[in-house]
């Protein structure tokens, strides 16, 4: 099992507020979910969290359930190859550019 430290969504002009009240929830805020939760450590939770994930499905934990990976990746996660092949062609545009402007500054 392996965990890292969350702080949640950062807030923007687009974001959609959290009413926990009704339990109606956009985004992950921290401060929001120790309302829920009640917790006697509202503050230090309010700042961040443990997100803990199984790194191996076959011994996972009974209780209380951890998702594993597979389980928090996405369906539209790229696979490495795809993902080398857009980087590969965004490299070679940028480039592209850079010469373009390159010989343009030179030329003119």
């Amino acid at each position: 099992m392996t965990g890292y430290l969350h702080r949640g969504q950062p807030e923007n002009k687009y974001s959609l507020p959290n009413n926990p009240t009704i339990n109606d929830f956009h985004s992950i805020r921290l401060k929001d979910f120790t309302l829920v939760s009640q917790l006697p450590n509202a503050e230090e939770a309010s700042q961040f969290m443990l997100k803990q994930y199984d790194t191996d499905p076959d011994k996972r934990q009974s209780y209380p359930s951890i998702l594993t990976i597979e389980e928090t990746a996405s369906p539209w996660k790229l696979p490495l190859e795809r993902n080398g092949a857009y980087e590969g062609l965004w490299r070679a545009v940028t480039f592209a550019g850079v010469l373009a402007n390159t010989a343009a500054w030179l030329y003119f």
